[in-house]
């Protein structure tokens, strides 16, 4: 493991620039520099573009992503902000060091991310930036949470008595609109009763979700087998007709996806499908040799995988994101498992 000083130093000013932002937007940025990266591999220009803006101490979502979900829990511990609201840009609180747990965290994850690389087996076997974000965000629930890891069924903290977060050329409106979104209210949640199952103690409620609109069986599978099928496809063609790049072929539909993201800033009901595409596209990729080189067989495959990380990520979701009073990203704990299965079992194979 090799810590470079300069990547240590970026990776403070990205964590910093996440929380000012909010953690959101930097992932829809780092999705926008992955599809730019993606055109200079077209050209041969390398992948020191993504290895650096996109996937490190720039816009890495183990950095700044990170740094902007800890900022905000870091706030929500002092009364001034929703711990799980990701979208709101933080400079709007005019307290400098809510952005100065962003730069910490944005050191801290690029440490993480640097070990786990270096992990034998691991670290070649797993998306070790995704492993990182979730890191990151269990250290965060614990450092500034109130819930613990799963969560409670009722309410850690009302902030009724809170200073509101000041508005921005009209944000609160979109904030909340966002927040609803991701998110559902924390607080003024209603306990379930006692008598209520181990299963109804993670079920989504009105008060206690994540998206509402693609929780379901079968909204879920569908929009995961076709955003799966996309990206592997989009996969296939890419690594067809311009080979030297290789496996990050893998990470164009990641990157359409993060940037539809954009929308969701602003109040749409979008679907996040990032771990979906992701998946979806390495699993293409990684079985099309197991195939014998059939592009079909292997886009089926990927749209099986991308439907698999869909559940995988709604199951994490109710686990430990749901009913917790920070945020624990539910995409970034499929992306890591679901990568460590798909090339592990393609290893096998």
């Amino acid at each position: 493991m090799t810590i470079d000083p300069f990547w240590l130093a970026a990776a403070a000013a990205g964590g910093f620039f996440g929380a000012a932002i909010g953690a959101l937007q930097s992932f829809v940025l780092c999705g926008f520099s992955v599809l730019l990266g993606a055109v200079g591999l077209f050209g041969n220009a390398g992948a020191g573009f993504l290895g650096f803006v996109a996937f490190g101490p720039i816009l890495g979502p183990h950095i700044a992503f990170a740094g902007g979900v800890a900022a905000a829990a870091f706030a929500h511990r002092r009364g001034l902000h929703s711990g799980k609201d990701i979208v709101t840009p933080l400079i709007g609180l005019r307290r400098p060091q809510v952005l100065l747990v962003g730069a910490g965290f944005g050191v801290l994850g690029y440490l993480i991310q640097s070990a786990l690389a270096a992990t034998a087996w691991l670290g070649t076997h797993t998306d070790t930036v995704a492993l990182t974000v979730v890191v990151s965000a269990i250290i965060t629930r614990f450092a500034f949470g109130r819930t613990g890891l799963i969560g409670r069924p009722t309410p850690p903290l009302a902030h009724a008595d809170a200073p509101p977060v000041p508005a921005i050329e009209g944000r609160a409106a979109m904030a909340r609109s966002g927040d609803d979104i991701l998110e559902g209210a924390v607080e003024g949640g209603r306990p379930p009763s006692g008598s209520a199952s181990w299963v109804a103690r993670f079920a989504p409620t009105d008060d206690h979700h994540w998206i509402r609109y693609q929780e379901n069986l079968g909204p879920n599978t569908v929009l995961g087998l076709f955003a799966g099928g996309l990206s592997a496809a989009a996969a296939l063609s890419v690594a067809q007709h311009f080979p030297t790049t290789g496996a990050l072929a893998a990470t164009v539909g990641f990157g359409i996806s993060a940037a539809s993201l954009l929308f969701l800033c602003l109040g749409m009901a979008v679907p996040v499908t990032h771990h979906m595409t992701l998946i979806g596209g390495v699993a293409a990729l990684s079985f099309l040799p197991l195939v014998g080189g059939n592009q079909v067989a292997a886009m089926l495959i990927g749209a099986l995988f991308g439907m698999v990380a869909a559940w995988v990520a709604e199951v994490f979701s109710r686990f430990w994101h749901i009913r917790g009073d920070t945020h624990i990203d539910p995409p970034a704990s499929s992306i890591w498992l679901m990568t460590t299965v798909v090339v592990g079992l393609a290893a096998i194979l």
